[in-house]
């Protein structure tokens, strides 16, 4: 196991919390103990360094150059500038945005013959972000929209298998504030009990061999994966990677909306530069994982 190596397991009921325990956690890949400063720190690095090579940033960078070259370099200068508009409408329009987002939705729906055939043990969702002191809801850690649509699929699958759901996702300044104790608390506000949290997990690849070596003793080697159709092909080789066997169940396919269609393709939205900018956020996500894992 290249990420982690987890020796004891602390429960209360039948909620289990790794955030309990973080010195036991130790990356592999950076040699650095689970919530250090030096953990945290790399984590940091690598958020600045991506958002320096995806749009927006990219962009301003760019535009950056550009200015600096505008005395000495005009011509250069002003290809740039083209370059970064020609690019920032090509991001901003439906036809493209959909086919980088299609491009990455490999993983097809779940068939329910598929799930009774496959007899998973348990349910696991990664978290897809939360709000952090949400005021409509007495300034409580809520999980925010990606989170919440992986887990109204995970209810759906629940209520029909009757199996146990585990949560995963770190952050926050305390265990309170992270994605799994946020989707937790929203599961048991729906009625649900058998729930397990996994709760120091900052990236997929953690949140499946950290998934994994919490509850591998407990026999739990059969998962249902949901999580996002965007998500879905590089989770499950996590997921697959850490030592479980995978039946992906994505969600939150994408289809064309009202004002997508003929020459509509071509008129630039924000809504469509924020859904080409997270493709490729993705895409860039697969190829890191594939040249370091």
């Amino acid at each position: 196991m290249f990420l982690l190596n987890l020796v004891s397991r602390s429960c209360l009921g039948d909620i289990c919390d790794l955030h309990q325990q973080p010195q036991l956690l130790l990356d592999r890949t950076t040699g650095f103990k689970v919530g250090s400063s030096a953990h945290d720190g790399l984590y940091m690095l690598s958020h600045l360094i991506r958002e320096l090579i995806l749009p927006p940033g990219s962009l301003i960078l760019l535009l950056v150059i550009a200015a600096g070259l505008l005395n000495r370099r005009p011509d250069w200068s002003r290809r740039i500038v083209l370059f970064v508009i020609a690019t920032l409408y090509l991001l901003s329009i439906p036809l493209t945005s959909k086919r980088l987002t299609s491009s990455l939705q490999s993983v097809p729906a779940l068939e329910m013959g598929t799930l009774v055939e496959f007899k998973p043990d348990l349910i696991v969702v990664p978290g897809a972000g939360v709000r952090y002191d949400a005021p409509e809801f007495g300034g409580l850690t809520v999980p925010a929209s990606g989170s919440t649509q992986r887990l109204y699929y995970a209810a759906y699958l629940a209520r029909k298998s009757k199996l146990p759901i585990l949560v995963s996702g770190g952050y926050g300044d305390k265990p309170t504030q992270s994605e799994a104790h946020a989707m937790a608390t929203t599961l048991r506000d729906w009625g649900f009990q058998e729930i397990i949290e996994e709760s120091a997990s900052k990236n997929t690849m953690e949140n499946a061999v950290f998934s994994f070596d919490l509850v591998h003793s407990e026999g739990y080697k059969k998962i249902l994966l949901v999580t996002s159709a965007n998500h879905a092909e590089r989770a499950e080789w996590a997921f697959r990677k850490a030592g479980f066997q995978v039946l992906s169940a994505p969600t939150g396919f994408r289809s064309d909306g009202p004002w997508e269609k003929g020459i509509l393709n071509l008129v630039p939205t924000h809504g469509h530069f924020n859904e080409s900018a997270a493709a490729l956020r993705a895409h860039l996500s697969g190829l890191w994982y594939k040249l370091r894992y």
